[in-house]
């Protein structure tokens, strides 16, 4: 049974992209069991794009990284800003000592915090991370046997996509004008998750071969940080591809992936947001474990190697190798995409 007196609900998550996204099953269930209470969510401003439209959330409240990396008086500033919003309740997602502070000293009169699993015991199942997150606020909301994993995109966000792909002449199937369907690459992954690198040479072979046999248009997305990679890749591959990378915002990169057919990508955040947006996502797997943090839902694919060493669950390879994405030929891959374009 759900507690009605909870009226304002304080949901605490920064962090990485992927990783906040995997927190809006929860909100959407807190919406669900409380339609009348206030709900604001503290994340990151890079995470801006993915909330500012959401129907559940009532205030976004955005938090520079630097104040949990030693910029004491801005946390007991935030640390003010949060009691200043009287929550009756608090969800801590982001279980650190100091998100474990923030909501010691929020004011409210309950406080839910996130239990990560780390083991798996006799009997049970590995969880998805967002099954994991929703067991958070089971406690008010009751079991959630269906998760509302969706992003909700402002509509400037949306328009500015259907230019660009209008730009290149590709998109999605409901525009009968455009001739070539569109396939998305995510090549990086980020250098310190070097472990869940595709090798770029892998991405030129399955990108030419996409365009020659199948005549699908291929755009590299990414960040700002990511447009000199995405660059190196485009150069090297016979069919020039598009390069979204560095261009587009956050959101924006998020309707064009609404446009595509498929995405290709390592384990990062945009596969997440291809799965809450809704596309087909064709998903390479080496370190770590798909069964945490794959793409969550029905219809994506899952491409990994039975390896001795795999899952490690490293970001850096402890043996040097990254054998277990290496492994994964552009060949195997392609075989997914022309299914995904073949439907």
């Amino acid at each position: 049974m759900t507690d009605r007196s909870l009226s304002r609900i304080v949901v605490f998550k920064p962090g990485p992209i992927g990783d906040f996204l995997h927190s809006l099953p929860a909100v959407a269930a807190l919406r669900a069991s409380f339609p009348e209470s206030w709900i604001a969510v503290v994340t990151g401003p890079e995470n801006a794009d993915l909330v500012e439209a959401h129907p559940a959330v009532d205030e976004r409240i955005y938090i520079p990284s630097h104040l949990f990396r030693g910029d004491a008086s801005g946390l007991v500033r935030f640390i003010g800003q949060v009691r200043a919003l009287r929550p009756d309740l608090f969800v801590d997602l982001k279980a650190n000592a100091k998100s474990f502070l923030v909501g010691g000293l929020s004011g409210a009169g309950r406080v839910l915090r996130y239990r990560k699993q780390r083991r798996v015991g006799p009997g049970k199942r590995r969880l998805h991370a967002i099954e994991n997150l929703l067991e958070t606020v089971v406690p008010v909301t009751g079991a959630v046997p269906e998760p509302a994993f969706r992003v909700h995109l402002r509509k400037e966000d949306e328009e500015m996509a259907e230019a660009y792909c209008r730009s290149l002449g590709a998109g999605a199937a409901e525009a009968g004008e455009r001739s070539a369907p569109l396939v998305a690459f995510n090549p990086n992954v980020s250098i310190p998750d070097s472990s869940r690198h595709w090798p770029p040479g892998h991405f030129v072979r399955l990108g030419d071969r996409i365009g020659a046999e199948l005549g699908a248009a291929v755009v590299l997305i990414g960040g700002p940080g990511d447009r000199a990679y995405c660059d190196s890749i485009a150069s090297a591959m016979v069919r020039k591809p598009a390069v979204s990378a560095g261009y587009l915002t956050l959101g924006q990169t998020g309707a064009l992936l609404r446009r595509c057919r498929v995405l290709v990508t390592g384990d990062t955040g945009p596969m997440h947001l291809a799965a809450a947006i809704g596309t087909k996502t064709i998903a390479l797997f080496g370190s770590m474990d798909a069964r945490r943090a794959g793409p969550y839902g029905d219809g994506h694919v899952v491409i990994r190697k039975e390896l001795w060493c795999a899952p490690c669950e490293q970001r850096i390879c402890p043996l040097g190798t990254t054998q277990c994405m290496k492994d994964i030929t552009p060949e195997e891959v392609f075989l997914e995409v022309k299914k995904a374009l073949d439907k």
